[in-house]
């Protein structure tokens, strides 16, 4: 668990340990060719995209629900506050390119603490982004 806008954490980490995986991302992951050959562990964070995070996905209500244990009231409540926000203070809901960087935006706060947790219990990682989306999304999903 991470702080996130709303404490919704619109992430999912998967962690990479077959080495077949990673050769079928080392070609089209340039920014982490050297992490794929000598890394133990590999994660990418993926960011829900807006069928998870809007106000009334499955998603935000199982974490209101399962994870966070809110009373049905509280739950209406932390609802309409985000559905506002994400319809009139910030303007995400009318494009899924701006729910998926906002939920982009929500996975740095969650990498920044596994980094500086990582850096304190002396283990070595890095962060990368040179990659092709596509191409990943490719491998991942199947």
């Amino acid at each position: 668990m991470s702080p996130s806008s709303f404490g919704f954490e619109p992430w999912k980490f998967v962690i990479i340990e077959k080495q077949s995986i990673k050769d079928k991302l080392f070609p089209v992951s340039w920014g982490a060719q050297n992490s794929l050959s000598g890394a133990s562990h590999f994660m990418i964070i993926l960011a829900r995209k807006k069928a998870d995070t809007v106000a009334d996905a499955d998603y935000i209500t199982h974490i209101m629900k399962d994870i966070k244990h809110m009373p049905e009231d509280v739950q209406n409540m932390m609802r309409g506050a985000y559905g506002n926000f994400q319809t009139n203070d910030f303007k995400l809901i009318d494009s899924d390119r701006a729910m998926f960087d906002w939920a982009s935006k929500q996975i740095y706060i969650a990498l920044g603490n596994m980094l500086t947790t990582a850096a304190m219990l002396g283990v070595d990682s890095c962060p990368i982004e040179g990659f092709n989306i596509e191409k990943v999304e490719e491998i991942l999903s199947l």
